[in-house]
């Protein structure tokens, strides 16, 4: 089974030692939006997903989308 898009934010923000509060405020969005992407009570848009992923310099392919929930 593949791992979900929030948990792979998830991982990938504590990998960098980050805050959901520093990720949120660099990119400026509310920390409970952040939040509810990282426990996938809410999906991103494709908007927010390209930015989560050039804040944390990956490429879209590694959310893996064609499996996405």
């Amino acid at each position: 089974m593949s791992e979900s898009i929030g948990s792979k934010l998830q991982s990938l923000r504590k990998a960098k030692r980050y805050t959901q509060r520093y990720v949120a405020d660099r990119l400026d969005m509310k920390r409970s939006t952040l939040s509810n992407y990282e426990i996938d009570r809410r999906s991103p848009s494709l908007t927010d997903l390209k930015r989560l992923a050039q804040f944390y310099k990956v490429g879209l392919d590694y959310f893996d989308l064609a499996t996405a929930d």
